[in-house]
């Protein structure tokens, strides 16, 4: 079915790869003159589809061979062979090394959404067809776009995904760089467990999934995770288990799961905390180039061995992405987020905004920028200062992913990000800088 469809894109996709107006003399054997973008399009790919192979790279050869995208239109064409012949992992290489230097060639991406469903790389697949059903091209096509996510998630009831990461980072604990801190006018030595520390660290990880379709638009989702962050040069380590279990409901162009969390996290091998709770999430493809997402979360919250911590927390979190082209997108995102302790003077109310810009640019680059700004309130004073604490806090975050450098079906991906965290109180100022390096597949 995507296939057929596929076939009848027409010039709306591959004109961004061939220069409109007539065409040289074409091909003896071809029995339709071939005068137009459009009719190029049609010819080549049933010439492939037919297995005439031969035909539809003489065609593409002996026309226009002295335009920019001569290059790409042959070696797109050579991609279309290796795919219809079922070699998948030649034709998704070919296709990936046309959007390594033309990103914008959204042709290039469908026929590579395809090639990567074929071949069993579902995360892949799965992320340049929702940047191509955002962007509006999927409504070009008549939804084909949205019937590979929807096989994606169907095909593979049950699902594993490992992770891991190398974490350099100069604050790990969240430390203060003040030795002395100044309370009621009174001078206080900070201790060492209180003050920046830095190191190399790792992160592994692992998760898995499942998916029980019971009705054509309704299933139960459900995932069960484990993830550790190891720090050796300050002898940290933090152990965190994730479970969830949910009903998941298809609406037009999107989607609402409604589920039941937990979590439990590990100081070394001591249990330290855990909460409980619930989550609302909403998803929706908006408009012809825009795509959303917002999510409400309420748990309970028990800080084991320190229950003056204890009690809930809210976060209603969002973001929404306008597409400038496929490979290119603005993010505008916010959030707010309350908690209510024990201990009043450690409860606080939230407000964060932001913006990211997402492209995938030549030299086989992607890159992600974001910056935001939250500030926290606190409702009651703090000891000894007699007013309440009030944080401004910044982030930035820069993510660079290398498309074209690949292995057994995954890219390396570095993000480098700042925090400087302003307080009315000294002994919680502090400044983060951090790396994350590791390898993905969704690109």
């Amino acid at each position: 079915m995507f296939r057929a469809a596929l076939l009848a894109v027409g010039t709306s996709l591959l004109s961004t790869l061939q220069p409109a107006g007539p065409l040289a003399a074409q091909p003896a054997e071809q029995t339709v003159a071939v005068t137009s973008t459009a009719q190029l399009v049609a010819v080549v790919r049933r010439l492939v589809a037919d297995k005439r192979y031969d035909e539809a790279r003489q065609l593409i050869a002996e026309w226009q061979p002295d335009d920019a995208t001569y290059q790409y239109r042959v070696a797109y064409v050579e991609g279309m062979i290796q795919q219809d012949r079922g070699e998948l992992d030649a034709a998704i290489a070919t296709y990936r090394s046309i959007l390594a230097d033309r990103p914008d060639f959204t042709a290039v991406r469908y026929d590579l959404t395809q090639a990567l469903f074929q071949a069993g790389q579902d995360d892949a697949a799965k992320y340049n067809a929702e940047l191509l059903i955002a962007a509006g091209v999927d409504d070009q096509v008549g939804g084909g776009l949205k019937n590979i996510v929807g096989e994606i998630n169907d095909r593979r009831p049950i699902r594993f995904r490992a992770y891991a990461s190398f974490l350099p980072s100069t604050n790990i604990n969240g430390g203060t760089d003040n030795s002395i801190v100044l309370i009621g006018g009174i001078p206080f030595v900070i201790g060492n467990q209180s003050k920046r520390m830095s190191g190399i660290g790792y992160m592994i990880g692992g998760e898995m999934l499942f998916r029980q379709t019971f009705a054509p638009t309704l299933s139960f989702v459900g995932s069960v995770g484990i993830g550790g962050r190891f720090y050796p040069q300050i002898e940290r380590a933090e152990l965190t288990f994730n479970v969830s279990a949910g009903v998941e409901k298809e609406i037009n162009r999107g989607k609402i799961t409604v589920s039941a969390i937990g979590r439990q996290d590990f100081d070394h091998v001591t249990p330290a905390f855990r909460s409980i709770g619930g989550r609302v999430e909403f998803s929706r493809f908006v408009g012809q180039r825009s795509r959303m997402y917002t999510s409400l979360t309420v748990s309970h919250l028990d800080y084991l061995g320190s229950t003056f911590r204890d009690g809930w927390k809210g976060e209603l979190e969002g973001f929404v992405d306008t597409f400038l082209k496929a490979n290119r997108f603005i993010r505008v995102l916010g959030g707010v987020e309350t908690e209510q302790t024990e201990t009043q003077f450690l409860s606080y109310t939230e407000g964060r905004g932001g913006l990211g810009f997402y492209t995938e640019a030549p030299w086989g680059l992607t890159l992600y920028m974001q910056g935001s700004y939250a500030n926290r309130f606190y409702r009651g004073r703090m000891p000894f200062i007699g007013i309440p604490r009030n944080d401004d806090r910044f982030e930035g975050q820069v993510t660079v992913t290398k498309r074209d450098l690949t292995f057994l079906g995954v890219a390396p991906q570095v993000t480098y990000s700042a925090i400087v965290n302003k307080s009315n109180s000294a002994f919680d100022e502090y400044v983060v800088h951090g790396l994350d390096v590791r390898l993905v597949k969704e690109f």
